[in-house]
């Protein structure tokens, strides 16, 4: 489901939930809304609203936290990029060739996870079998070095691979959406609950009408930002690719 459809989903049950209450207001019996049903209506309602608020805020500070994470992820690969370039620089021009898988691995990488900015890549750039991280890995650890500077590169050079290759599997397990189905199911039946409860004793004036309608606009574009920074490479609110840009366009220079 997509997040503008589950948004408006959200909106629709929980603005339906609200006149649901207001139509219950007028078939129901007079004694159900006396000063006692009313007490008990709030106590009960109020234990299921601080449940969800706590719940749909521990939610959304997860979500942002993933968002950071990738953000965070994606600038880190892009440092380790062009430190791995620049060491394989100062290794000797024997690196030329793996100079140019680490740039053709950039590329791929930028193409497969921002498809809309792919095309960016050098014209120059086809994909080739050895420039996955993997095979530059293998490169790496073929080169004969002759001097211990360029051990020390070498070794340098094989670690900042070993990191980038734990950043992207890192970076794709943490992809994993953690508010599935269930949980929104769960949070938008709440929500639909209290907001019939909101609609039992709202006045039926375009006042009370506009009020709970913008109180489900918001609810709807909570589960809208959670859902979006869960999937921080797809939708509206994405990581962006331009620190790997950056490296791209620094890499062998």
């Amino acid at each position: 489901m997509t997040p503008l459809l589950l948004t408006l989903l959200v909106l629709v049950c929980t603005f339906g939930g609200a006149l649901l209450g207001m139509w219950l207001r007028r078939v129901l019996p007079p004694h159900h809304f006396n000063d006692e049903s009313r007490d008990v209506v709030r106590i009960s309602i109020g234990l299921v609203v601080t449940m969800t608020a706590l719940i749909l805020g521990l939610v959304v500070s997860s979500a942002k936290s993933t968002f950071d994470a990738e953000d965070l992820a994606v600038k880190q690969s892009a440092a380790d990029v062009l430190a791995l370039d620049q060491t394989l620089k100062l290794y000797g021009s024997e690196t030329l060739a793996i100079r140019q898988s680490v740039r053709q691995s950039v590329a791929n990488r930028i193409a497969g996870t921002w498809p809309e900015v792919g095309a960016s890549a050098p014209p120059e750039d086809h994909v080739r079998g050895d420039s996955s991280p993997e095979q530059v890995f293998a490169q790496i650890l073929a080169l004969k070095p002759a001097t211990d500077p360029q051990r020390w590169l070498q070794s340098q050079a094989l670690q900042l691979t070993s990191d980038l290759q734990q950043n992207r599997w890192l970076m794709m397990e943490r992809q994993v959406s953690t508010a599935g189905r269930p949980f929104i199911f769960a949070l938008t039946s709440w929500l639909v609950l209290i907001f019939v409860s909101f609609g039992l004793f709202a006045p039926r004036h375009a006042t009370g009408i506009g009020a709970l309608l913008t109180c489900s606009l918001s609810v709807a574009a909570a589960i809208f930002l959670i859902h979006e920074m869960q999937h921080p490479y797809q939708g509206m609110i994405k990581v962006s690719p331009e620190p790997l840009q950056f490296a791209l366009s620094q890499i062998g220079k």
